[in-house]
């Protein structure tokens, strides 16, 4: 498939999620630039976690996400930022819906919290990746009703897949989200590529 000119917002999801941004590629315009913007919205989430090791400072960027989905809901003026104008603008329109965004958003301060406690990994999984499957299929048209199991039970099941990728990075910070009951030894391991009998039974 031949990839058409890239604007400012595909570029960045472009660079920064390649998967994504070939999965928005299948769709047609003006679906296309709806879902690149939805994603480019998440990348500034995970941005506003990665690029800084003080937790205030994450909530500080988080709610300036949040302020800005409360302004477009609101009627109010849009922030002049590359991915904020044009995700206002889908909010004003009734392209995406605020309840869902805001979930996005709470699912990163729950990252924050962490993730130990099996009840808030699987919250975690409903709002970040169930709310971010539910949204692409809003921002192409689907109602909310049809679509909302499904994107739920493939948000859980991208939840695992994304942790099982990155078990080894989290439990070196001290995570091991699918793996509540293994002990600080075990995650030692676990940073290091490894398992132990504790591990085993823990995820048994």
């Amino acid at each position: 498939m031949a990839e058409p000119e890239l604007g400012p917002i595909a570029a960045l999801v472009r660079r920064d999620d390649p998967l994504l941004f070939r999965t928005a590629l299948f769709a047609a315009e003006p679906g296309r630039g709806r879902l690149m913007t939805l994603y480019a919205f998440d990348i500034e989430l995970s941005r506003a976690l990665s690029r800084t090791r003080e937790p205030m400072i994450a909530r500080m960027r988080l709610q300036w996400w949040r302020d800005v989905v409360e302004a477009a809901a609101a009627g109010g003026a849009p922030r002049r930022h590359e991915v904020a104008a044009p995700l206002h603008a889908l909010v004003a329109d009734g392209r995406l819906s605020r309840p869902a965004l805001d979930g996005l958003i709470e699912a990163r301060e729950a990252e924050l919290e962490g993730l130990d406690d099996r009840g808030a990994f699987e919250a975690w999984a409903t709002r970040r990746f169930g709310g971010l499957i539910a949204l692409a299929a809003e921002s192409l048209g689907a109602g909310a009703g049809p679509v909302a199991d499904a994107a739920d039970a493939a948000g859980r099941a991208m939840a695992a897949a994304f942790v099982l990728r990155h078990a080894g990075p989290m439990a070196a910070e001290g995570r091991a989200p699918l793996l509540p009951g293994a002990g600080a030894e075990s995650r030692r391991a676990l940073a290091r590529g490894e398992t132990d009998a504790e591990m085993r039974a823990a995820a048994s």
